[in-house]
């Protein structure tokens, strides 16, 4: 059955607050549900980006779209949640359900935020303007150069174009839409040697587009060239370029943000933390800082196993089998919530970033 849009937003509201006192408390069996679900809708994509999974010929059967009703009973228990991620491990504007899935949450969750990531190729006229016509969403686009030659050499593909004129579009269309529609846009850029130089120059680029937010990440090694990739051990450079970029994004009134040990917090090195607890320069050891990820958020992948947050890849259930409420109130997420922000957390929280400060 399909709530009202005046019940579903305050049963929201309800559980937003119910969330809140029982996260304060730290409660490890909840009565709320979470506040973030993020739903795979896919994960194919027309990129081949250098930092990303294989994407080669020999590795296309490993990657698929979601039919609708595939999704379908992945949204079981969803109707108190905020937000809720359309996307995965791919680009989801690839799938051709995607049109689908779209109006299956719009008419049955209405008013929940829908947030999508995506790298802007596909996102083209007539979905920005379902988008608006919605009025409650967030976009994030994942460009990571700032300039054709670098993207090309990143993304392992030549739109930067497309995606570019895309979001001058986009920018038009958000004017039109302006108090019409709820939106945050953010674009976003992983850093690795060979885009690093384009930190700054990337801000400037995200002002052309109107953008809200500027968001930096460090390069997470989920294939064997990563290591190749990193820039970590150019973390002189990386500061004074992430330096010149926040001064931009202040010339041009744009939120940052970043994922970079080596830069805001370059005290932080990753290498530096075993099992012990994280030592600044002088030698004292370093408070970590409080994680709510257990309390607020389900990350759901296609084949409906839940995962814990984005970095630890604890697998907590699976959605199809004991649907969001089941999963949501398992062993893996009680245990968690027990001891993620205890004396001794677990290792996995141990090196995350939210953890240790480091992420803004």
């Amino acid at each position: 059955m399909t709530l009202l849009p005046a019940v579903a937003s305050r049963l929201r509201e309800m559980n937003f607050e119910l969330n809140r006192l029982e996260t304060v408390f730290q409660k490890a069996q909840l009565v709320s549900m979470p506040l973030v679900v993020q739903l795979s809708t896919g994960t194919r994509c027309n990129l081949r980006c250098a930092f990303c999974t294989d994407r080669g010929p020999a590795t296309e059967g490993h990657y698929r779209d979601l039919t609708l009703d595939e999704f379908i009973p992945l949204t079981t228990g969803m109707d108190c949640s905020s937000t809720v991620q359309l996307w995965g491990w791919g680009e989801p504007f690839l799938n051709p359900h995607y049109g689908a899935i779209f109006a299956y949450v719009t008419e049955q969750y209405p008013g929940i935020e829908i947030n999508v990531s995506t790298n802007g190729t596909l996102f083209d006229e007539a979905w920005q303007r379902r988008f608006l016509e919605y009025g409650n969403f967030s976009l994030n686009v994942s460009i990571n150069a700032a300039s054709r030659e670098t993207y090309r050499l990143v993304a392992g593909q030549d739109l930067f174009g497309q995606m570019e004129s895309n979001l001058r579009r986009f920018r038009e269309l958000r004017e039109e839409y302006r108090g019409r529609a709820r939106s945050r846009f953010t674009v976003s850029f992983v850093v690795v040697r060979d885009n690093l130089h384009e930190m700054a120059d990337f801000v400037d680029l995200a002002a052309r587009f109107a953008a809200d937010h500027v968001q930096f990440m460090d390069l997470m090694h989920i294939n064997t060239h990563c290591p190749d990739l990193s820039a970590a051990d150019r973390a002189a450079a990386v500061k004074e370029h992430f330096g010149a970029a926040l001064e931009r994004a202040a010339a041009h009134h744009i939120g940052i943000g970043s994922f970079l040990p080596y830069a805001g917090n370059d005290y932080l090195a990753m290498e530096r933390y075993g099992s012990g607890a994280p030592v600044a320069d002088n030698g004292t050891c370093m408070a970590l800082q409080p994680c709510y990820e257990p309390w607020r958020t389900m990350l759901v992948g296609t084949d409906g196993m839940a995962t814990l947050c984005c970095r630890s890849g604890v697998v907590t259930g699976n959605v199809r089998q004991a649907g969001i409420a089941g999963v949501w109130n398992g062993e893996t997420y009680q245990a968690y919530r027990g001891a993620v922000n205890s004396p001794a957390p677990p290792e996995v929280c141990r090196v995350c970033p939210v953890k240790l400060g480091i992420s803004s």
